[in-house]
């Protein structure tokens, strides 16, 4: 079971809290615009750190696989957008407005660019940065940001809300009670 079915199970199994979830029909992977997008982004990532490797590429086929027909034309996507990191905005901005009433999607995006980022072993400051930009493209809130990273990353030791031993959507008041 590829990627694109494995998401539009999930979609069934978990439809996305909204009033007017009007996501565009079919699962993800039947949509050429959702195919590029990620597929840019993901190759964009591998150059964010400054070298894109082959690993990253098993990394992005891993979280992301193509079906085997168009394995050969991804690749070549692939290849052509990791050789510059420019342009990543615009996919992500394309893939948030296409997949707005879509918030768990668009989570699943950004939870597999986290895995590509971490394939090498290490997240690159400037990888972070790329991610948190497409968080914030996506529209989610640094609370989704800082969740998806801890679950990669795992918490910053010099985290406040770890520091206090408080949860990261702890009220004013619950911080000043510490």
């Amino acid at each position: 079971m590829n990627f694109w079915r494995n998401i539009a199970g999930l979609a069934v199994r978990k439809p996305d809290a909204c009033e007017d979830c009007d996501c565009p029909p079919g699962p993800p992977g039947e949509d050429p615009a959702f195919t590029t997008a990620v597929t840019a982004l993901g190759a964009k990532l591998a150059k964010a750190d400054g070298r894109a490797q082959v690993h990253e590429f098993d990394a992005f086929a891993q979280v992301f696989p193509p079906d085997a027909a168009s394995e050969r034309n991804i690749h070549r996507l692939y290849d052509l957008a990791r050789q510059t990191t420019h342009g990543f905005e615009s996919y992500a901005k394309r893939l948030a407005k296409r997949y707005r009433n879509c918030p768990t999607l668009l989570e699943d995006v950004l939870d597999g660019l986290f895995h590509i980022a971490a394939s090498d072993g290490a997240v690159t400051e400037d990888e972070l940065i790329y991610l948190e930009t497409v968080s914030e493209l996506f529209g989610f809130s640094p609370l989704v940001f800082r969740r998806l990273k801890a679950t990669h990353l795992g918490v910053s030791a010099d985290d406040p809300y770890a520091v206090l031993a408080v949860p990261h959507d702890a009220s004013d008041e619950a911080v000043r009670t510490v």
